[in-house]
């Protein structure tokens, strides 16, 4: 099981990764968007603009700007970290209760915010960061414990 966990964390790696390189919205009028379309990569530069000057009337930025680090820094560490998930249960739980919450804040978000149509549509850079949210979540699901060795009664 250790090396589907194994498995689902790089796949969800690869997902955070695609996510970075593909187009998060597509607009439906190219001037809106001055002719281009935003790459994931773009996501950074936007929250560096948020903390410069946060506005924290917007509680959806301000939910999604931990969740969003803590997502990147579960995607990059968890495939490396499996070993370490097997031996310490608590560690274990720390990294299913991050993921877990990064999951419903960040995905609820993401999925709750009201697309309209006539301006935007969700692109595959979208798909791929909830996928890797999922993914890493489900990567903490196949991590099983190290067995402990059975003690053997003693005879005298």
């Amino acid at each position: 099981m250790n090396r589907t966990a194994v498995i689902v964390f790089v796949l969800g790696l690869l997902a955070f990764v695609a996510f970075h390189l593909l187009v998060v919205d597509y607009y439906v009028d190219p001037a809106i968007a001055g002719g281009a379309e935003p790459r994931g990569w773009e996501v950074w530069e936007a929250m560096w603009e948020f903390c410069k000057s946060p506005d924290l009337g917007e509680m959806p930025e301000t939910l999604v700007l931990p969740s969003f680090v803590c997502s990147a820094l579960l995607a990059v560490t968890s495939p490396f970290l499996v070993p370490v998930f097997r031996k310490s249960r608590p560690l274990w739980w720390l990294g299913v209760l991050v993921s877990g919450l990064v999951l419903l804040s960040l995905g609820g978000v993401t999925l709750a915010t009201p697309v309209d149509p006539e301006i935007s549509v969700p692109g595959p850079g979208t798909y791929c960061c909830l996928g890797a949210l999922v993914l890493n979540f489900l990567g903490f699901l196949f991590v099983r414990r190290e067995q402990r060795p059975e003690l053997e009664p003693c005879h005298d």
